[in-house]
């Protein structure tokens, strides 16, 4: 639903801040239903870390047995890739998956 708001402000001219629980909740939605695959990854495994300002982290691993997220935690090995902002920025525009 955030993102249709978001994308509804935006044709209007009006984009309004969304709070930080919301966009967070956005960003853990995004991974799950639109990064979420049982379909193998058919490349080098890889795994890709996302970084909230607000103190929130994710893992997204892509794997022969698909792309999970999962939530990031202390002994998660190193990064393929990372991206870092507010829950905001990952949540607003395209989505995650465009920062």
């Amino acid at each position: 639903m955030l993102v249709h708001t978001y994308d509804a402000q935006l044709a209007a001219g009006a984009v309004q801040p969304i709070p930080a629980d919301v966009a967070i909740d956005g960003v853990a939605e995004f991974l799950d239903t639109c990064n979420s695959t049982p379909a193998a990854w058919p490349h080098e495994a890889a795994t890709i870390h996302y970084h909230a300002a607000e103190g929130r982290s994710w893992l997204l691993a892509l794997d022969g047995t698909g792309a999970w997220p999962a939530p990031l935690t202390d002994d998660t090995g190193p990064a393929s890739a990372s991206a870092t902002g507010t829950a905001e920025q990952f949540s607003s525009s395209s989505g995650v998956a465009s920062r």
